[in-house]
């Protein structure tokens, strides 16, 4: 399991991502794409077990940008928490759960949630 923060914007967001990294966020990727949009692609650099636990850490962090940061995020055209799995024959089955407390926290973001299942 882990969670992507995605994040799409029609300017350069350089300032934000960096803030960002320094905080505990490791870049995947982050650059003007095709499309004509700067994109980028982040995830936490701690490991958790569960999508709560690192959503959490990430809203922690996003919870409390700096001004200039807060008004690059407050502009960016797209913000997406993607929980990633690998799938697969076992486990059978695989319950986990984000709490409302969570939720309310990633609306409060204007920040969406992607699943993707990944085929082994």
């Amino acid at each position: 399991m882990n969670t992507d923060l995605v994040l799409c914007s029609d300017q350069n967001h350089a300032e934000l991502i960096d803030f960002l990294a320094s905080s505990g966020f490791i870049v995947l990727w982050s650059d003007l794409a095709e499309d004509g949009f700067w994109w980028s692609n982040l995830e936490i650099g701690d490991s958790f077990d569960d999508p709560e636990t690192t959503i959490m850490t990430m809203l922690s962090i996003l919870d409390h940008l700096p001004e200039p940061q807060r008004l690059l995020w407050d502009g960016l055209l797209q913000r997406t928490l993607d929980i990633g799995y690998e799938s697969g024959t076992e486990p059978r089955l695989l319950t986990q759960d984000l709490s409302v407390g969570t939720l309310k926290r990633i609306a409060a973001l204007d920040t969406g949630i992607k699943i993707t299942l990944y085929a082994m």
